[in-house]
């Protein structure tokens, strides 16, 4: 695996790495999304995140580069060419005292892993207990102590997707590509929700399929839509609808 990193004075290098290596898994396992100001910036953007201390385990001797000299801005690898950009421990915001991402990996697609419970969430899950998969911190959220989103079962939050406010994955749905799952939304079953959909609010079960630039929100918050069937939504559905079947529409 070839590894390219950048200075911040725009300086570029790389070195290989066994895919493999201990280290190197640990670093991809930890990525996470975040807010940054990259170099010669004056505003935040999100972005993708590794910490330096995994970085410089990777980089072995020439860890030095990131632990004490703290040259690096970011780093990327593999066939997507995603830039990470490295960030010091002076920098962290914040650490997740909600869950941990444990060592126990899916056993079709090892690179995500289990969560763990790091305190109680809401009225069900408790400390200790184990939920279901995600790639990266980024997958669900942390940062507040009041949110109660949760990954149960066999789900699975992958890629650049991001679970939050409140919202619940069970069963073996699966949210990936750079969907979003907010707002108290209720992914059950076989549901998949991919690529750029949002989901808000909503209840997306049995075998629905919510893709593209799809929207599937609560309008107004007590009216909220449900997603079932075998069916498919590639556009807007909002209000007090359910969607059933091979893909008609009833107003409930």
């Amino acid at each position: 695996m070839d590894l390219h990193m950048k200075e911040f004075d725009g300086t570029t290098f790389g070195m290989s790495v066994q895919a493999s290596d201990p280290a190197f898994r640990r670093m991809k396992k930890n990525a996470f999304s975040g807010k940054v100001v990259p170099h010669g910036w004056h505003h935040e953007r999100t972005a993708r995140c590794v910490h330096a201390a995994d970085v410089a385990a990777v980089m072995g001797p020439c860890g030095w580069l990131v632990s004490e000299g703290r040259y690096m801005e970011t780093i990327r690898w593999g066939s997507d060419g995603v830039e990470h950009y490295i960030i010091y421990e002076k920098e962290l915001k914040m650490t997740n005292q909600k869950y941990e991402i444990t060592d126990i990996a899916h056993e079709k697609y090892p690179f995500l892993h289990r969560i763990r419970a790091l305190r109680d969430i809401g009225p069900t899950v408790k400390a200790g207990d184990l939920g279901g998969f995600v790639e990266h911190e980024g997958n669900l959220s942390f940062e507040s102590a009041d949110d109660e989103s949760w990954i149960a079962h066999d789900a699975i939050a992958a890629n650049a997707a991001c679970v939050e406010g409140g919202s619940l994955l069970r069963d073996r749905a699966v949210v990936c590509g750079e969907a979003h799952v907010r707002g108290g939304a209720v992914l059950l079953d076989d549901a998949r929700v991919e690529d750029h959909a949002i989901i808000d609010g909503a209840r997306v079960e049995l075998w629905a399929k919510v893709s593209a630039h799809a929207l599937v929100s609560a309008c107004p918050a007590d009216r909220f839509p449900i997603i079932s069937g075998e069916s498919v939504v590639h556009g807007i559905v909002s209000g007090n609808v359910l969607v059933t079947g091979g893909g008609g529409g009833l107003g409930r």
